[in-house]
């Protein structure tokens, strides 16, 4: 049997996951949950109420720490921090969205797109080590 008070952390990003995110998940106390990179159309708005998920950072700042919401953006896909929050972003169709085409002029792709592709294509977010 699974203790829905213990901590439960599930990696689920780049996965091509459809849909939404489940309100059954609402009876885990404690999860952290990464969805990046998949195409979540929405979050049962029961989740956003979860003050111990994410690390806590649901009840800072609400359904943004688990994924930026459809129209919005940010390099992790979702809110850490105030530096980090989701910004507004018309081409950003799905939840978690981790850049915003919008923004990029045309023709123009710098490094850092490139990196950013290359980082998300391989599971970046996973990695034990992101630097160097």
């Amino acid at each position: 049997m699974i203790d829905k008070e213990a901590e439960i952390n599930i990696g689920l990003s780049l996965n091509n996951l459809i849909g939404t995110v489940p309100v059954t998940l609402d009876a885990f106390k404690m999860m952290n949950i990464d969805l990046v990179g998949n195409e979540i159309t929405g979050i049962s708005p029961e989740l956003c109420d979860n003050d111990k998920w994410m690390d806590g950072l649901v009840q800072k700042f609400d359904c943004d720490a688990i994924l930026c919401s459809s129209g919005t953006f940010n390099n992790d896909g979702l809110a850490w921090s105030n530096d980090d929050l989701c910004r507004e972003c018309t081409s950003a169709l799905v939840y978690g969205s981790v850049y915003c085409e919008a923004l990029v002029e045309p023709n123009v792709v710098t490094e850092r797109d490139i990196l950013e592709q290359i980082f998300y294509a391989t599971g970046g977010r996973t990695w034990n080590e992101e630097e160097n």
